[in-house]
């Protein structure tokens, strides 16, 4: 979606993906371009995405074509065209370094988010307008609380250098280090019991509300967390506010709804201030007028960090760069994530950087390191070791201190050592 929106054309990408055998994600790109896309400005984007689809674990890209003589792969004739052009190069880089992909995974990512596709139906359906008599006068919408939350969420953990995995609700969370929650309002007995499984054994948990407020029918549940939750939680749900923050304010001086974490961290609510009534949990968070923010509990051997503000929905709309123009400033979501993780005992990488998308693929002898900066300005991160050898530079360089400096938009792939 973020290459989407660089191109002037009528871009459109669909994925398919599932569990690979490793606990992470395989995935297939397929990847449509109208004309415009050929421009010269444009023409350094269109690997990208099969780039990424090969980080994130892909085993197959295809890309279309129109039916007519203009954007076909190739002329009756045989010669080249723009699009053969790209195929070509893709298919160019795979067949030299194919040796090197081969064996190669991506690593399994140490934050994992749940999936919970009755609380995604939810948000659906809250979005639908009231008068749906005449169906033409429907307007379709893709603006979707729970999915905006969720992607957030992911974009959160990859500002700061994590990656992240999906699970749905039964998955085996062995090895699992974190496991993200947000927005599932509909929690069932079994879902429960398996959420408490998980902290019991050492598991870290992170919850944003709202959170288990109906049933497994959706009705809404009067006591909140339902099924006795509040045991693994640490606290009760004991007031919800709406928060109808207007568009662009998020001053202090113009709304109320703040959050305060430790470090002076404020973040203004978007959506709902829920105050939280702590039981065994500590209150490590407040709102302004002085309600429990955010909640830490013991449970088990493991530990749970429970928000009652959603921190992923008030980033859903956040532009990727900075507007103080300086692409290591963290907005007040991402330093409330950054305490967060720290907390749930996640060391951040070195090589952090809001603006880089750090993906590897590791295998016995090597890793592959695919490196995308979306910000418009140069970027530098450091890097562990010198790599072994560069496949894709774009225009980006390693300095005599070891930093990889990217030009804005710029993807590096290189071939690196194996780290610890």
């Amino acid at each position: 979606e973020r290459f989407k929106g660089r191109g002037k054309g009528k871009t459109k990408t669909k994925t398919k993906s599932g569990a690979d055998d490793d606990g992470g994600q395989h995935v297939g790109l397929e990847l449509q371009m109208s004309r415009e896309e050929y421009v010269a400005s444009q023409r350094a984007d269109i690997p990208r995405p099969f780039q990424e689809c090969i980080a994130a674990g892909g085993h197959v890209g295809a890309m279309e074509t129109y039916e007519d003589d203009e954007l076909a792969m190739l002329p009756i004739d045989g010669s080249s065209t723009a699009r053969s052009d790209v195929a070509d190069e893709i298919a160019g880089i795979l067949r030299a370094k194919g040796e090197e992909l081969i064996g190669t995974r991506r690593l399994p990512a140490r934050v994992r988010l749940l999936h919970c596709r009755h609380s995604d139906m939810v948000s659906r359906l809250t979005m639908m307008k009231q008068d749906i008599g005449k169906i033409k006068d429907v307007e379709i919408t893709i603006d979707f609380p729970y999915k905006n939350s969720l992607r957030a969420t992911h974009c959160l953990y990859q500002s700061l250098g994590e990656e992240t995995d999906y699970v749905i609700p039964g998955d085996d969370l062995e090895n699992v280090q974190v496991l993200h929650v947000n927005m599932v309002e509909v929690m069932t007995e079994a879902t429960s019991d398996w959420l408490r499984d998980y902290v019991k054994e050492g598991g870290i948990l992170v919850v944003e509300y709202p959170f288990a407020c109906r049933d497994d029918r959706t009705w809404v549940s009067p006591k909140r967390p339902n099924n006795g939750l509040d045991d693994l939680l640490g606290c009760t749900e004991a007031d919800r506010i709406a928060v109808d923050k207007p568009e662009g304010i998020i001053a202090e001086d113009h709304c109320s709804e703040i959050a305060m974490f430790p470090g002076d961290i404020r973040v203004p609510a978007v959506g709902w201030r829920v105050e939280l009534a702590t039981t065994t949990g500590e209150t490590v968070a407040v709102w302004k007028n002085g309600g429990t923010a955010a909640v830490w509990n013991t449970f088990g051997a493991g530990k749970v960090l429970v928000l009652g503000i959603n921190l992923s929905l008030g980033f859903a709309n956040t532009p990727w760069d900075n507007s103080t123009g300086d692409c290591l400033a963290l907005g007040p979501e991402q330093e409330a994530f950054a305490w967060m993780t720290k907390q749930a005992g996640l060391q951040p990488l070195s090589w952090a950087n809001p603006a880089v998308r750090v993906r590897r693929r590791r295998g016995p002898k090597h890793e592959i390191w695919i490196v995308v900066n979306y910000a418009t300005d140069r970027c530098k991160i450091p890097l562990p070791a010198l790599p072994l050898d560069v496949w894709v530079s774009n225009g980006c360089s390693v300095d005599s201190s070891d930093h990889l400096s990217l030009v804005g938009g710029g993807v590096w792939v290189a071939r690196m050592p194996l780290l610890p």
